[in-house]
């Protein structure tokens, strides 16, 4: 009996870009907070959520195609072990980043008489923490340097009843992925009307805004079709090199003129991109790019852009650490170092930020993982599904929590 992997190439680069791009969001949402020099207005350095829209488009295909390959090597899908090997990855950095942000950091802020207010009520956002419901704690009190944790929750939410989905209804997949999207642009037109129409939040809304399982859903539609379908799709205009310019093109627009293009550009191209971009269906749109993204790094032999290198897969390997650690380093960052960062001038202050804040976000991360994470990853391989005729291949496992 041999163990069933699959391995998609220059993913984990991918994972890496995404991860950093939510701790530049949280970085110059910090500094805006504490009126220091900020690059908050430009996009490429507020695109955090937009990352975090790629992790959940990149974990709902990894999981389904898991899940499918699972189904297909073994004869079922063995939920249990499913939800084990879910527990062993996402779990122990879970706690342990809330216990270090609900218990350790609040001591020492005391002992240090450091000047900071916790926002949340400790006893019920503790316990809305403990059962994996983050999501409903920003959702009720805003942000926190605990805030990483809400696409955590979103995420054990999805897993929850997905495994037994393509389990028992695995025929009916293509219906389940479009209904799940549909039901999701009802709600983004419903949420957008809303948002212009009241002047006082619904947190009930706010917290289904962060149920994103359209976004998997996207994933696993893709999922779905290029286990099926593999060879065609590859075949397909969409992959070509001109596809593939064009494409790339609309991504990197996306990712650094969003701001300019949807406010201040009044030409063609701001027109037919504020059409696309700038209205309640525009995240699945962007949702579907990503997912044309994911199969173009991972299986198109022509592609022209490769992530596949020994740099950034050791730091895609890590990448779950650096979006779990990042807000609790930038929170000690920003402490120790705001009164310098004022002194210097915008440039010097922005390379002293992210050197000391990256630097310490991933050093943090390698320790985790060599010396904490590895241990559940290796009792995570004795749940892992067994084929007798599988080939012994890299297992990629590239969602957020890996």
């Amino acid at each position: 009996m041999q163990q069933s992997k699959v391995y998609f190439k220059g993913l984990n680069g991918l994972r890496f870009f995404a991860a950093f791009l939510v701790l530049m969001q949280h970085a110059e949402s910090i500094r805006q907070k504490y009126s220091l020099f900020h690059l908050a207005d430009y996009t490429f350095f507020f695109s955090g959520s937009l990352a975090v829209e790629f992790f959940f488009v990149l974990s709902g295909f990894l999981i389904t195609y898991l899940l499918l390959e699972e189904d297909a090597n073994t004869g079922t899908i063995d939920i249990k072990n499913f939800y084990m090997r879910r527990v062993l990855r996402i779990w122990p950095l879970y706690y342990l980043i809330l216990i270090i942000g609900m218990l350790i950091i609040p001591v020492v802020i005391k002992l240090l008489h450091i000047e900071y207010t916790a926002h949340y009520p400790f006893v019920t956002a503790g316990l809305l923490y403990v059962f994996f419901l983050p999501n409903l704690v920003i959702s009720i009190w805003g942000s926190s340097f605990l805030a990483p944790l809400w696409s955590i929750g979103v995420e054990e939410q999805f897993y929850f009843f997905w495994a037994p989905l393509v389990k028992y209804f695995k025929k009916y997949a293509i219906g389940i992925f479009f209904t799940i999207i549909g039901l999701r642009l009802v709600f983004y037109a419903y949420y957008h009307h809303y948002n212009h129409t009241h002047t006082t939040p619904s947190v009930a809304l706010d917290f289904i805004n962060t149920l994103k399982f359209e976004a998997m859903s996207i994933g696993g539609l893709g999922a779905w079709l290029f286990y099926h379908f593999r060879e065609r799709m590859m075949r397909t205009s969409i992959f070509s090199v001109s596809a593939q310019i064009a494409l790339l093109g609309i991504i990197i627009l996306r990712f650094t003129c969003h701001k300019y293009l949807t406010n201040e550009d009044t030409t063609l191209l701001g027109t037919i991109y504020t059409v696309i971009f700038g209205s309640f269906y525009s995240l699945l749109f962007t949702n579907a790019l990503f997912l044309w993204l994911i199969l173009n790094i991972s299986s198109n032999p022509k592609s022209i852009l490769t992530t596949d290198n020994k740099v950034l897969n050791f730091l895609g390997n890590i990448s779950y650490g650096i979006y779990m650690y990042h807000g609790i380093v930038l929170f000690v960052t920003i402490i120790f170092m705001k009164n310098i960062l004022r002194t210097l001038p915008p440039v010097a202050a922005t390379i002293a930020m992210y050197t000391v804040s990256g630097g310490l976000t991933i050093l943090t991360a390698y320790i985790s993982y060599r010396f904490i994470e590895s241990k559940f990853l290796k009792l995570k391989k004795r749940f892992e599904p067994k084929a007798a005729n599988a080939k012994p291949v890299e297992q990629p496992a590239v969602q957020i929590a890996q």
